[in-house]
């Protein structure tokens, strides 16, 4: 097969791959945004990594004009964020950077669409007041008085929150394009045994401390 052709006929697949999952999410009010939305990422990430960054943009757009076709807003939003995290990474790979620049730069973009929706699109989409009667209701179950500062402890947490879960799912993330782009042949991402990770010595040293503390 021509590479123009393969090319072309692999993008429209990564496309209708996304569009299935779009469509599946609208059938399902949305309930796979809210749970895999990072599963996005791989499509897009895999082409990226096989034809380069330029190549990526145009099945790119296509993914983003069919989710402006069958999603809502938030939708929308999360695909974006799922389309630059893909094109970095692919990009990445393909210009063959360390695991450690592929892994930061998937938890700061993962952080910041978690940070946008926590605190710019919570009150636009009406989502914001839930942390705040979560945490009340933990307050009066442990029996402690409820803060005046509520709302702005709500913040952190959420924010907290948000923080764990991009490290989680980026992780998640590096972890299965380590094994997709293997399986399908695209590169080989070389990572670290067990023996070979070492964390450095202040990290052992607090270690230790934190749990004679916790024990004392």
């Amino acid at each position: 097969m021509n590479q123009s052709v393969r090319r072309i006929s692999e993008g429209a697949m990564m496309v209708a791959m996304v569009g299935l999952v779009l469509f599946f999410n609208r059938q399902t009010a949305g309930m796979f945004e809210y749970l895999f939305y990072w599963l996005l990422s791989f499509p897009i990430l895999i082409y990226t990594a096989k034809y380069g960054l330029k190549a990526a943009l145009i099945p790119a757009f296509s993914m983003l004009v069919l989710s402006l076709i069958l999603s809502v807003p938030t939708t929308v939003f999360y695909l974006v964020s799922a389309l630059i995290v893909g094109l970095f990474y692919g990009c990445g790979v393909k210009k063959q950077l360390e695991n450690r620049v592929l892994l930061g730069a998937t938890i700061f973009f993962t952080f910041l669409s978690y940070l946008v929706t926590t605190v710019l699109l919570a009150q636009v989409f009406g989502y914001g007041s839930d942390d705040v009667e979560m945490l009340i209701e933990l307050f009066q179950l442990l029996e402690i008085s409820v803060p005046a500062q509520i709302a702005k402890i709500a913040l952190w947490v959420s924010v907290f929150l948000a923080l764990v879960m991009s490290v989680l799912e980026a992780l998640c993330i590096h972890l299965l394009a380590i094994l997709l782009l293997k399986r399908l042949k695209i590169a080989e991402i070389r990572t670290k045994t067990v023996i070979d990770l070492q964390f450095p010595k202040w990290f052992g040293v607090i270690s230790i401390i934190v749990i004679l503390l916790f024990l004392g």
